[in-house]
């Protein structure tokens, strides 16, 4: 059974191996963001495909695969990261996601809100007492996952029904955590991410990939 203990150590023994990693991770991520806000095409598209893609192939083999114990983590969760980090791969193919900066306002105001609060959780995690190792990096699966949520959601309607899809069951299993399992309080964003995926995602589901029958008046 897993435990508190074994949940904190799990995480710290990837952040102190990948330590370096974390720092050029971040670093990576806020570029592609400010970019993301100057610019828009095909090219930076593929890369910030690219740079979620392997985040979840990583977060999958090495984080679940090397760094967590049991089937359940292993296999299952594991098996997730492994089917959105292919979906994201599989997307610079299929072209259906065009990542931009949303120009809608309640998006705006949620990408914003949501992009500080990924980078907030290992701050999150030493008001809440606990100091490096035993907090959650950005680059860690919760984080991370919170930033492909957002920045799918932003990209409306020009994204992907089945990665968002991929990524809601990790995100909803938040709430236990949320509450309190393992002192993680702060995968309370984790769980907020997951909803905010779900009815955006129900709200524009007819509409989710047809952008070009989609009247901007009609998408708030």
């Amino acid at each position: 059974m897993l435990t508190e203990e074994v949940f904190w150590n799990q995480i710290g023994s990837f952040n102190i191996k990948f330590f370096y990693l974390h720092i050029i991770w971040i670093a990576i991520s806020i570029v592609i963001l400010l970019a993301l806000y100057t610019e828009k095409g095909d090219r930076l598209n593929d890369i910030v495909k690219i740079f979620l893609s392997l985040t979840f192939l990583f977060n999958s083999i090495v984080f679940f695969g090397l760094f967590t114990e049991g089937l359940v983590s292993r296999y299952i969760y594991g098996g997730i990261f492994l089917g959105v980090g292919i979906s994201f791969f599989y997307d610079l193919f299929n072209r259906e996601i065009k990542f931009i900066w949303p120009k809608r306002k309640y998006i705006k105001i949620t990408t914003i809100i949501g992009l500080v609060l990924v980078y907030a959780y290992p701050f999150l995690g030493v008001l809440l007492g606990r100091n490096f190792p035993y907090i959650c990096m950005p680059m860690n699966p919760c984080p991370s996952t919170v930033l492909a949520i957002v920045l799918v959601i932003a990209a409306l309607p020009k994204t992907n029904k089945t990665t968002l899809i991929l990524l809601l069951p990790w995100a909803l299993l938040g709430l236990p955590k949320a509450f309190g399992l393992f002192g993680c309080y702060e995968d309370i964003i984790l769980f907020l991410a997951g909803l905010y995926g779900l009815v955006n995602l129900l709200v524009y589901w007819k509409i989710i990939g047809k952008e070009k029958n989609v009247e901007e008046s009609n998408f708030i």
